[in-house]
């Protein structure tokens, strides 16, 4: 893998009390933001080889934005079960323990997307927003370590690349 793209998830609803956090949507903003950051993406960045997600709605919903703006075949969005709830040692260990296409979009949650950047490029990272998303840059044959990645950009409220 040479460039990881970390996405957190858009802003979710919160108003349907009994809903269990799996399966909580997006709420208006988050279908406002999604769509806007997937067209920034596209017109920005070159499209991933392949953009996991986790399986939350939330997450497979912004998923879907980004799939749809990169116009990619549906072959390459994958559900990935490990993303939710995972922390930055899961999200690492998971990365790292299968052959990866050289650019993977990986859309998730928090704490663990944050503190996997945090990790990834030794830096004192701000959390990840909703709706935002960082490309990392990484060199393909040095293992996921930390201090291994480069940030090279961010969209819409994260942190970007240095001048």
């Amino acid at each position: 893998m040479k460039e990881l793209i970390l996405v957190r998830h858009a802003k979710s609803s919160w108003k349907l009390d009994d809903c269990p956090d799996f399966y909580r949507p997006l709420n208006e903003r988050g279908y406002r933001e999604a769509p806007v950051l997937a067209r920034r993406l596209a017109t920005e960045d070159s499209a991933p080889h392949t953009i996991l997600t986790s399986p939350a709605v939330r997450a497979y919903s912004t998923a879907l934005f980004l799939r749809s703006a990169w116009m990619l075949p549906w072959d390459q969005l994958a559900i990935a079960p490990p993303v939710y709830e995972a922390t930055a040692g899961n999200l690492l260990e998971w990365l790292a323990a299968e052959e990866r296409p050289e650019k993977v979009v990986v859309v998730g949650h928090n704490p663990g997307l944050s503190d996997l950047f945090a990790w990834l490029t030794a830096a004192d990272a701000p959390e990840l927003r909703t709706a935002c998303a960082v490309a990392l840059s990484l060199h393909p044959t040095t293992p996921l370590e930390r201090g291994t990645a480069r940030l090279t950009a961010g969209w819409d409220g994260c942190p970007s690349a240095p001048v």
